[in-house]
């Protein structure tokens, strides 16, 4: 895939996800119907549209390490996501289905939940798609999702866990809804789990090409393979709207034939290695944002004397500019939250508190500012 080696681990996830994506788009692309076209990164990282009704799915690709299940942090994020889908655009609600796409195969839920008998799934993910398809008898189908929307509320209450804003748009929705209102989200959000590797995905367009009959032999689909991803790439790097269909296949798989193959592999790589260093760059430059947030709200907390609303701004916003930029610092966030609520169960005058609480975002300010002055030093050479 011409990955060059030694990235740091984030910096690999975040460049592995981005070619996944541009594969699974590959894919998906190949498989379109003549009155289907896609958005790419629009409502999500891939749209499918069908006309004349304009039903729009809206497709999160992940690369994940492993199984999920519904505690897990993308199949949460992605579900909060497409009620926030729902409640933008309530006015083209029928239109509107949610595609969770991964790699990764489903795991058991912690205890047994949903087991009601000994023939019954433990695996929520399993119960939710069991529900998409209407496979559940009524009763059953209403306390599964029951039960599904008491794991929801209880990562609902890790707010660390996701984004604030998502989690304000979402959080009355969730405390709110009946489980009838939520079984209609269900059936509108399927998962598309154990979809192929990032490491085998390139193969599978090949045998895609081959399937679908885009050329004569193995070094055609190849080629054809590294032209499309190259184009995909280059799609994915500009803003502005990305739309792919039918025709614009047959020509992009034109163009590769007239092409000589080693020259679309040397644009590829050329186009890859640059992209790589602009992702690793963004990266960085997000963390200095995230670090200096956490820096403005350390200083609120410090010099303006806000202990009253220290606990709450240490979980809405330092917590998760830390987990973003440095693991490190994440886990003393955590540390201050716990010895935070330690020191309210201790017989301490509210001075005492105040005073103790000053002390732990001080000596956090330090560290967030010595891991600021590294990265600013890197990006400076």
């Amino acid at each position: 895939m011409f990955i060059v080696d030694r990235l740091e681990r984030d910096a690999w996830a975040t460049i592995r996800g981005y070619f996944y994506q541009a594969n699974i788009s590959i894919l998906d692309w190949i498989k379109l119907k003549d009155d289907q076209s896609i958005d790419l990164e629009h409502g999500e990282d891939l749209d499918i549209i069908t006309f004349p009704s304009k039903k729009r799915e809206l497709i999160q690709i992940k690369h994940i390490d492993g199984s999920i299940t519904l505690r897990n942090k993308e199949v949460f994020e992605a579900i909060l996501n497409f009620i926030y889908h729902l409640k933008a655009n309530s006015f083209t609600i029928e239109h509107l289905s949610f595609v969770f796409c991964t790699n990764a195969h489903i795991g058991t839920e912690r205890g047994s939940r949903f087991q009601v008998s000994k023939h019954d799934s433990t695996k929520g993910l399993e119960v939710w798609k069991n529900i998409y398809n209407n496979k559940l008898s009524l009763s059953n189908e209403k306390s599964a999702i029951k039960e599904i929307l008491l794991i929801l509320k209880e990562k609902l209450k890790e707010k660390n866990e996701c984004e604030s804003e998502k989690w304000g748009q979402v959080h009355d929705y969730l405390k709110n809804v009946t489980e009838v209102d939520f079984g209609k989200v269900i059936k509108k959000f399927s998962l598309r789990i154990d979809e192929v590797d990032f490491d085998e995905s390139g193969k599978a367009i090949t045998k895609t090409l081959e399937d679908h009959g885009f050329g004569n032999c193995e070094n055609d689909y190849e080629k054809v393979y590294y032209h499309l991803l190259y184009y995909i790439l280059k799609k994915l790097s500009i803003k502005g709207p990305k739309k792919l269909n039918m025709k614009d296949l047959h020509q992009q798989i034109f163009t590769a034939a007239q092409r000589d193959i080693d020259s679309i592999k040397f644009k590829l790589t050329e186009f890859i290695e640059s992209r790589q260093q602009t992702i690793i760059d963004e990266m960085e430059t997000k963390k200095i944002q995230y670090l200096t947030s956490v820096l403005s709200e350390i200083d609120t907390i410090v010099m303006e004397d806000d202990i009253d609303s220290a606990e709450d701004t240490l979980v809405r916003y330092i917590l998760p500019n830390a987990a973003r930029s440095d693991q490190t610092l994440y886990t003393e966030a955590k540390r201050i939250l716990i010895n935070i609520n330690d020191n309210k169960t201790k017989n301490l005058s509210r001075k005492e508190f105040i005073t103790e609480t000053k002390t732990l975002f001080t000596d956090y300010k330090e560290q967030v500012n010595s891991t600021l002055n590294k990265l600013l030093h890197q990006n400076s050479l």
